[in-house]
């Protein structure tokens, strides 16, 4: 079990070492015992040079950029020596693993018979030799938790896939420039390379209806994809070509109606599954609930002679919901023991706030929390591995919702004597919950019927969005009209998904390898191939699983009703948003979606927990506080004092370039907006990292802010020179549009207004001097940071010879863009990037670019980001 992080430059484009080496450190939570990192390099052939992979944390071997970046932070579990670290190699292949191949030795003997040899005892080597035999076929025959990426450096083909049911993460990011890999989200924002930009469609999803499941593929994120549950990805460095393809299918599957031959192939699964997850050179646990299933994994694992240490957490706030009577009686009965831990009595602020950063995206309930704290117990007693129950109410339908498909079921077959005892055992349960039990079905057979539930919400918020806009992501993840469509999307597509995403963000942030026997490709076939009455047999909800073991206590099999992991930290709602308040009247992504000032006070307490979700994880992945959590990796005390320093939860938790925007923005002193501004400093960042050589030029800096944005994200020693003719700007041609006439004629008039309602800088007398001033008043001397300003028309100041690296043009007109064009491009050297920042708003500005590239004999790559950049590639 580990965190992995990749960087595959395109196109022969390279990233810096502190890239890789910042994603790296941001999981170094998942595998706290070793962590290398490998570069590779672009040749002017098919392969890729070789470089030698390093110690992170001791060795700088190499210090530069690279086309490629693999990197590893490892968990030993299997074969504990050196020869586990990754990358690992064989041949021109090179593989970044995290999870298990549990059939590893099977599989290695098979591969052994057909003459492939082996240097380690590790599955990592054996999955990596199968695709080496096998291809994309070795995926079906692999059992086990996975997100990889392998990495042929002969043609810079990459392959990545993630396994059946998704119990292991593995998420990317693309562009025209670069493809990553990671094990969590935090490791791209931590790169740089990606930005935290909340996808506002599937955060409103979740604020509005709970979705706490972003489509498939998806994530809360624009440009962070998963890699989904049973799929695999083909992608080649030099090409850029992409695919995006399902392998795992549970295909057709006999039906099995007889009870007898259920209960004995489905009791022998679960013997198989937990025995194959014993494969461990580090200390085994059991997470122990009085749950059937977290039952069933303990007693498969005493049959085989096996003593499971098993771990409990007694959370419960109400004797009702208390467990520990019946995990007691259930460990007495079987001749173990479980090591009880329970809650503190007060949970600190802070600890849930951690909890929360862990796990990247919004969580749907708190109740999740119990989980974390268990896995933390855990690990304070040196054990690194478990297993769990998990998936067992998905496969062997534990959901109340199933009910009515039972009911219906016996009466279709008019099995009238199983119905009515079935009625008697259960009539106290549904009467009681026969509320519940039919929200539930009708919740679960449609989005408008779930959507429905959250109304009342929705009558007291202050939406800026109609709620109707959520339905389609809730029709990705919910409705089904009978009870097989319903158990397939609660395994793949939300119920399940979130269970695993909480489970494996809950055990890695302690660095711990939780391991889930039931969730096995072999028992998901088994339970395929069973109807209704079989699942539930004797009316049972997961009547088969809880009939499996008989020795198992009455009580805990048959009696006892199915209750959820229980943490109630509600409690702790209003400490939280004493702390984080100020921090959620400022949000952003919580300003776009709701009015804030006009947040009722009766909020019920899980739509303040969502609100405060959204709220403490923007804080989260903003630059300062990233830094100190996830780079620094500061405690729980440092962490407090963050989130009660009202500076942090302002300015600080921006980065420097951010605030430079911010304060440039808010001083009127540029159009392109913030994010245009961000644009412009990332570039230059990007070349400056990548040493682009070459000189950087603006055309077009009216007051100067983005001049500003550029001369303070550049090297001092790298000359940027600023064309314009600071005065009235020139009319425009008859190529031009009538939106660009209109403007001018407003501006010829003397009545065009400036920013911030100040006057138009058209109109300024000295407007070079006032630009001189902004940069002095911003710490950047144009004579002390090599910034020189050349005023006068185009066509007779720009006169280019020497290499150019970096351009912006941001002179609107069309003959003004095609001067600075033919001007400029044939001195753009291969990397360097334009940044045409009219693109897409004047017509005569389009077709100006688009008459220049279309003779163009060099090659171009276009990238539309704020603006439209386009870049030199050959």
């Amino acid at each position: 079990m580990c965190g992995i992080s990749s960087i595959f430059g395109m196109q022969r484009r390279q990233y810096g070492r502190h890239r890789i080496l910042a994603m790296l450190q941001a999981l170094r939570h998942r595998g706290p015992d070793a962590g290398c990192c490998q570069p590779f390099f672009a040749s002017d052939g098919d392969a890729y040079r070789i470089g030698d992979r390093f110690d992170v944390e001791t060795d700088i071997k190499f210090t530069g950029s690279a086309d490629v970046w693999m990197g590893h932070r490892r968990l030993s579990v299997l074969d504990l020596s050196k020869a586990g670290l990754q990358p690992m190699q064989r041949g021109p292949l090179f593989i970044t693993f995290n999870g298990e191949i549990f059939n590893y030795i099977e599989l290695r003997e098979q591969l052994v018979s057909q003459g492939v040899t082996f240097s380690t005892n590790t599955d990592t080597e054996v999955l990596l030799a199968a695709y080496e035999v096998l291809g994309v076929d070795c995926l079906n025959h692999l059992n086990g938790m996975y997100g990889f990426v392998i990495f042929n450096a002969l043609n810079g083909d990459i392959f990545a896939a993630r396994d059946p049911f998704g119990i292991k993460p593995l998420f990317y990011s693309y562009s025209s420039s670069a493809l990553l890999f990671a094990s969590e989200i935090k490791a791209f924002f931590s790169s740089g390379l990606v930005q935290p930009v909340w996808d506002t469609q599937n955060t409103f999803a979740y604020l509005s209806c709970a979705m706490s499941v972003a489509p498939l593929g998806e994530t809360f994120f624009e440009h962070v994809y998963q890699i989904p549950a049973g799929h695999f990805l083909r992608a080649n460095s030099k090409t850029g070509e992409f695919q995006l393809s399902r392998y795992y299918d549970s295909g057709a599957v006999e039906p099995i109606h007889d009870v007898q031959r259920a209960l004995e192939e489905g009791r022998e699964l679960v013997r198989s599954s937990c025995k194959m997850r014993l494969r461990s050179d580090r200390e085994i646990g059991v997470c122990l609930s009085s749950g059937i299933d977290s039952m069933n994994v303990a007693v498969a694992l005493l049959e085989q002679g096996v003593l499971p240490q098993c771990y409990s957490i007694d959370a419960a706030n109400a004797a009702e919901l208390n467990e520990m009577p019946h995990i007691h009686e259930f460990c007495k009965e079987m001749g173990t023991k479980t090591h009880t831990l329970s809650l503190p009595d007060e949970i600190a602020p802070e600890a849930i706030v951690r909890w929360l950063l862990h796990n990247d995206e919004p969580v749907l309930f708190w109740g999740a929390f119990n989980q974390y704290l268990l896995y933390q117990k855990i690990r304070e007693k040196n054990v690194i591995v478990t297993m769990s129950g998990h998936g067992g109410d998905e496969l062997f339908c534990g959901y109340q919702r199933y009910y009515p498909a039972v009911v219906r079921n016996l009466l279709q077959d008019r099995r009238w004597g199983t119905l009515l005892g079935w009625g008697g055992r259960h009539l106290y349960h549904l009467f009681h919950d026969r509320e519940a039990i039919a929200r539930d079905w009708v919740t679960y057979t449609s989005a408008e019927s779930w959507m429905q539930q959250y109304a009342a919400e929705h009558a007291l918020m202050p939406y800026r969005r109609n709620v109707c806009e959520a339905i389609g992501h809730v029709q990705a993840c919910i409705g089904a009209s009978n009870w097989q469509d319903q158990q397939q999307k609660s395994l793949f597509q939300y119920e399940l998904q979130y269970l695993l995403r909480d489970a494996d963000r809950n055990s890695m942030a302690h660095g711990l390898e939780e391991r889930v026997p039931l969730l096995d490709t072999r028992l998901h076939r088994f339970s395929r191939s069973l109807p209704i009455h079989i699942l539930c047999h004797k009316g049972y909800l997961k009547g088969l699983a809880r009939h499996l073991f008989p020795h198992i206590p009455v009580s805990s099999r048959l009696n006892l009703k199915k209750r959820g992991l229980y943490t109630d930290i509600s409690r702790q709602i209003q400490s939280l948003k004493e702390y984080m308040l100020p921090l959620l009247k400022k949000s952003r992504i919580l300003e776009q979606l709701i009015d804030v000032r006009r947040l009722p006070e009766n909020l019920p307490g899980i739509v303040w927990w969502r609100m405060l979700n959204l709220a403490i994880l923007e804080w989260g992945h903003s630059p300062a506080i990233r830094q100190a959590v996830w780079q620094d990796r500061i405690d729980n005390d440092a962490l407090l004092e963050l989130m009660r320093s009202k500076q942090q939860q302002g300015l600080a938790t921006q980065s420097p370039a951010e605030v430079l925007v911010m304060r440039v923005d808010n001083a009127g002193l540029s159009y392109i907006g913030r994010e245009g501004l961000m644009d412009l400093h990332n570039a230059v960042i990007d070349l400056e990292e990548r040493a682009v050589s070459g000189i950087f030029l603006e055309c077009g800096c009216a007051l100067g802010g983005s001049s500003i944005v550029l001369a303070r994200a550049k090297t001092k020693n790298r000359s940027l020179f600023l064309f314009d003719v600071f005065s009235m700007i020139p009319p425009p041609g008859s190529e031009d549009g009538k939106k660009a006439l209109d403007r001018f004629n407003v501006i010829r008039s003397g009545k065009s207004v400036g920013l911030n309602g100040e006057e138009y800088y058209g109109y300024t007398q000295d407007l070079i001097g006032r630009v001189r001033a902004s940069f002095k008043e911003f710490d950047c001397p144009p004579d002390e940071n090599n910034v020189s300003f050349v005023q006068g028309l185009y066509e007779d100041t720009l006169d280019i010879n020497q290499p150019v690296a970096f351009a912006h043009i941001d002179c609107d007109w069309y003959e003004s863009v095609k001067v600075c064009l033919t001007a400029i491009v044939p001195h753009l050297v291969v990397g360097g990037i334009l940044i045409i920042d009219d693109y897409h708003y004047y017509d005569g500005c389009r077709k100006a670019v688009d008459e220049y590239f279309a003779t163009q004999q060099y090659r171009f790559r276009f990238n539309t980001l704020s603006r439209l950049h386009v870049e030199r590639v050959l």
